[in-house]
């Protein structure tokens, strides 16, 4: 098995497509936190359209801030993912 490309090794399109995907799996994980009445599902929603307000900044900037953005939002995810409810849903 292939090692998955590290997001700052990704092309500009590549990177946008990766945000595609992850706002798409934060607005699916909002909409069901949120039919759950878990009040995570703001704290999604809003991640989800602050990364779509900003795609193509985020994908453009090659720095180590992009990748804490990433990094951030899928670790989120992955949180609320496992079920981790009443967790501190922030992002570091």
């Amino acid at each position: 098995m292939t090692e998955p490309t590290p997001f700052q090794d990704l092309t500009i399109d590549q990177r946008e497509t990766v945000l595609d995907n992850l706002m798409a799996r934060l607005d699916t994980s909002a909409s069901i936190a949120r039919h759950e009445g878990d009040p995570v599902w703001k704290i999604l929603r809003l991640l989800s359209d602050q990364l779509q307000a900003n795609q193509s900044e985020i994908a453009a900037d090659f720095s180590e801030l992009s990748n804490e953005v990433v990094r951030s939002a899928i670790g989120l995810l992955a949180r609320f993912e496992l079920g981790k409810h009443g967790t501190n849903y922030t992002l570091q």
